[in-house]
């Protein structure tokens, strides 16, 4: 990537610009149509669908789901203890090869019943699954091993960050994607010595969550970050789902 530093500006500025290979080992889409209709009783219906769902899976570090992603952050100083920043991460793409199922319908479909030409025919097996396998198969076209390419949701955030002596406190309005909710975050961090940085983040609104991450120099221009996310899933993991995390080196040139 691109860094910009502009040190002596009346207000300084920084600008990052990089990009990133990704890989994603899932991918789901469903489309569907508003004009679905269901009429009948218990005897005969009346079913019109219009949709389209894509699936696909693969392990990490596989031939397929790989991508690429731009990163781009600026931030500006706007007084000696105070400063604002926007950022826009993960925009980009995901393509899979021969990994891909459809399932899809587009069409009216009529029930009138199950066919019994005699009742001693009640017993043989899968009699009845072969009669639903008629009626349901035009509701489930399949179609495997296909290709597409999958667009990355992007996440935003605008924040306004505060420094009061060695603690600093961070407010944020995330965005991820155009369709979800955003989110609001408090991040509060210091610095724990001169080489460690330890900070705790609060989301509300539109996503709930206690995160936490610690930054540590271990050479010149060489640090260790790590980081744990979703810690509220330690106490009650069926209501708030699971822990993850992240690790990694970064060196700044």
């Amino acid at each position: 990537g691109v860094f910009i530093n502009k040190d002596k500006a009346r207000q300084p500025w920084n600008l990052s610009v990089g990009v990133f290979l990704i890989q994603s080992t899932a991918y789901g889409r469903i489309t569907t149509s508003a004009a679905d209709v269901y009429t009948g009783n218990e005897d005969s219906f009346k079913i019109k669908t219009n949709y389209s769902a894509w699936f696909s899976s693969s392990k990490a570090f596989s031939s397929t789901g790989y991508g690429g992603a731009l990163e781009v952050n600026f931030n500006q100083r706007l007084d000696a203890s105070s400063a604002w920043g926007i950022s826009v991460t993960d925009l980009g793409f995901v393509n899979f090869n021969n990994v891909l199922t459809q399932y899809s319908s587009n069409g009216t479909f009529n029930f009138k019943g199950v066919f019994i030409p005699e009742v001693s025919r009640l017993g043989e097996t899968y009699y009845f699954q072969n009669q639903f396998d008629s009626i349901t198969s035009p509701l489930v076209n399949e179609k495997r091993n296909l290709s597409g390419y999958l667009l990355v949701s992007p996440k935003t955030r605008v924040y306004l960050c505060k420094r009061f002596g060695s603690h600093y406190l961070q407010v944020s309005l995330n965005g991820y994607g155009v369709r979800a909710k955003s989110n609001f975050e408090l991040r509060y961090f210091r610095f724990i010595k001169s080489s460690w940085l330890w900070g705790m983040s609060i989301g509300g609104l539109g996503n709930t969550y206690l995160n936490t991450d610690i930054q540590k120099v271990i050479a010149n221009k060489w640090y260790l970050k790590a980081g744990l996310y979703h810690i509220e899933a330690l106490v009650l993991p069926k209501m708030f789902g699971g822990l993850g995390g992240h690790a990694g080196i970064s060196y700044s040139f």
